[in-house]
């Protein structure tokens, strides 16, 4: 399928010089069309408002810096299963998996790996990003059925989000007004079940909604023919690559469940949310493929309560105040190595592991939170806010259990059992934090929006945050907002984010400097009938840069650079055909190496195609472009193929009965060969090895079908 390849710089052309043509004969006639039903729900899509960018409503079109908002029914319709997936669909915004199975966005050339947190996850407003890793991996395994819509903002979100909010900011808005219930199926055992409700009382001002699902898979269990194990095994003592799983299958199972509670009276909201993500272990924590029959497995659970009141004082005046509290629990069990595998070129473990190297863990964090809003319009030209933040976080239990001693002091001598489990309570400077940790949060911030002229807004943001552990950082932002006419629309922005030292990365590297970006942002929007185009280049400074180092631990980087551009265009043909594309470019530097960042990509494209010839069908293709990824610095392979994907998918609307819904659909169409890229590693000589040598594999073509019953 190499031919589908070289179609996103094609169809981008010709989309290109097509729109053009379009606009060109829009501005000729507009004037002279009468808008049709189809035309006014466009306007009104395109007229919706977000807060994610200011905290005050403002047109998405409008706000600073580059914002997208993925309804949650036309992704639904396109086929897409998650928000994870969802946000593969957004300009500049690659995924991927890590070893683990973890969920990775890449955004702008920016990603990360385990402990990494550049991306800013909110759930209904609410921060779920963990102390331990900054991820927050059930909300990316949302199903779409869930999802009234997805903000996204591409760059920094520092000035108003603070932490995490460095290459950009999602927030996940579930359904709180809808009746239904839902279920799917598809390849690999897929499985999935739910349903919305919603108690409304208009005259008393009364809404409560409950949201709940649950999805199961096998995986794709894909074939590897090496493992890090088996490499660097077969390098230093042939018996050592005899005991790796490799060749072999790895280990995908994957389960999510949550409930999602939401009750407004008046001025008062309550937000209740339980999520849960459980996996196996993929291709192995240390990259060593596990057994096919292994059940290790990771579980992320979060709980959080939210409970928030509006006051107003005046028509110009007015405040929010939150409160809440967020419980993280991260359990593991798996095998670190297989059966067999022997330590003898340690002197103190001249013994091979029978049971092969076992952990087992579990870690809880507690958060609890209070900030306020104050929100001041001193004219129609003039709106200021104010906030104050404050939160602490403390880790209220963590141990783990292993057949190995961590602190590496026992011996045979000693009589440590080292073929049965052992329960450790660490201490900070080892390898997992310990309890009683704490990180205490002080923020303030100061945002004014001013419109001198009746055309420009000009939004000037400072945030200061004050933190227990790791100093303090100002996150500025100045962003100016022109339109020319009601048409065309000019952007630009410069803004600094950063993110602390995670939990995990501080206990193996203390005293790490929180990294921070500076980025430039110049946008152009034009907004027609029948066209929407969107044009964003950017510039990014990163320093301090958190990074991995051999064998184990973080250190701060010199930094890199990222600079690029987007494209995005929507088109209406007619009332039954449409189609959106975008298409990005970015270009990294690594300031200390001189390459590119590793395991990012120059071109990402996404091409949908829409047809809908009645109420009732609904037809969408969708293409995927990821172009070739670059290696480590230390790793001779050639880059990382690039591979572009096609999706189909089919909607019958009332086709056996009145509010029923079905969707057919098939991914990855054309069988197209996959694989995400793996880091290398190093062995106890020193030498550097693909972990993988032919990297991730993943899916292959995959059916899939959905029901769902929307009440009345």
């Amino acid at each position: 399928m190499k031919k589908f390849r070289t179609l996103p710089s094609i169809f981008f052309m010709l989309s290109f010089f097509s729109a053009s043509g379009l606009v060109i004969a829009e501005d000729k006639t507009t004037s002279d069309v009468d808008v049709s039903e189809e035309e006014m729900a466009l306007l009104e899509l395109l007229d919706e408002q977000t807060e994610i960018a200011t905290k005050t409503k403002i047109n998405a079109d409008f706000v600073p810096g580059m914002v997208t908002i993925l309804s949650g029914s036309e992704l639904e319709k396109k086929g897409i299963h998650t928000v994870w997936q969802a946000l593969g669909t957004v300009p500049g915004m690659e995924v991927s998996i890590d070893q683990t199975g973890s969920r990775v966005v890449k955004v702008r050339g920016i990603g990360g790996a385990f402990a990494s947190g550049n991306l800013k996850i909110l759930l209904n407003q609410v921060s779920m990003n963990s102390a331990l890793t900054a991820q927050a991996q059930p909300v990316m395994n949302m199903p779409i059925e869930q999802i009234e819509r997805i903000e996204v903002i591409r760059g920094p979100g520092s000035a108003v989000h603070g932490e995490h909010a460095y290459a950009g900011v999602v927030n996940v808005i579930s359904k709180k007004n809808t009746k239904s219930v839902f279920a799917g199926v598809g390849g690999n055992k897929d499985r999935l079940v739910g349903g919305t409700y919603v108690w409304n009382e208009e005259d008393q001002n009364f809404n409560a909604s409950l949201n709940m699902a649950f999805s199961k898979t096998d995986g794709e269990k894909t074939d590897n023919a090496s493992d890090a194990l088996f490499l660097t095994g077969a390098a230093i003592n042939m018996s050592q690559a005899g005991v790796s799983n490799a060749p072999g299958s790895s280990v995908e199972d994957r389960k999510y469940k949550s409930v999602l509670f939401n009750f407004t009276m008046a001025d008062y909201n309550l937000k209740v949310h339980w999520l849960e993500d459980d996996r196996s272990d993929f291709f192995g924590a240390i990259n060593v493929l596990p057994d096919e029959d292994d059940d290790g497995n990771y579980e992320n659970n979060f709980s959080t309560i939210d409970l928030s009141k509006k006051f107003s004082w005046s028509e110009n005046l007015s405040a929010d105040l939150q409160l809440g509290w967020l419980e993280y629990t991260n359990v593991f069990d798996f095998t670190l190595l297989p059966e067999g595998f022997g330590l003898w070129h340690y002197p103190s473990f001249p013994l091979t592991l029978n049971d092969g190297y076992l952990v087992d863990g579990y870690y809880k964090e507690d958060k609890y939170y209070v900030g306020t809003d104050v929100f001041w319009e001193v004219n129609e030209q003039h709106k200021l806010l104010f906030s104050l933040d404050y939160s602490q976080t403390e880790v209220k239990e963590s141990w783990q259990k292993t057949n190995i001693d961590p602190n590496g002091t026992k011996t045979l001598a000693d009589d440590f059992p080292i073929n049965n489990m052992q329960k450790f309570h660490f201490e900070d400077g080892l390898n997992w934090p310990s309890e009683g940790k704490k990180r205490k949060l002080t923020s303030v911030t100061l945002q004014d929006e001013y419109q001198p002229i009746q055309p420009l807004l000009i939004t000037a943001g400072l945030r200061y945050d004050d933190y227990s552990d790791v100093g303090d950082n100002v996150s500025p932002r100045i962003a100016a907002v022109y339109q020319l006419d009601d048409k065309h629309i000019f952007k630009g922005q410069y803004a600094e984010a950063f993110r602390p030292p995670t939990f995990y990365e501080d206990v193996w590297s203390p005293n790490l400097e929180p990294q921070t970006i500076d980025t430039v942002d110049l946008g152009y929007i034009y907004k027609g009938i029948d066209n929407i185009l969107r044009l964003t280049i950017f510039y990014s400074e990163l320093n301090d840069v958190i990074i991995a180092t051999a064998p184990l631990g973080f250190k701060n980087s010199e930094g890199a650079t990222v600079k690029g551009a987007e494209f995005e265009l929507s088109h209406d043909f007619n009332s039954e055909f449409s189609t959106n594309y975008n298409l990005s470019y970015a270009e990294s530097k690594d300031d200390l190496t001189g390459e590119a960042i590793p395991r990012t990509t120059n071109w990402l494209s996404n091409i949908d195609f829409r047809y809908k010839p009645s109420r009732r069908y609904d037809f969408s293709l969708r293409y995927h472009y990821v172009g070739k990824q670059y290696r480590e610095v230390n790793d001779t392979r050639e880059k990382l193929d690039d591979y572009g994907v096609i999706d189909v998918t089919a909607n019958f609307i009332d086709l056996f009965g009145k509010n029923t819904s079905i969707q057919l659909g098939v991914d990855n169409l054309f069988d197209e060969n996959i694989h995400y890229p793996s880091p290398m590693v190093t062995d106890i000589l020193g030498s550097s090895f693909p972990s993988y040598e032919d990297d991730y594999p993943r899916e292959e073509r995959r059916w899939w079908l959905r029901l769902k019953y929307q009440f009345n």
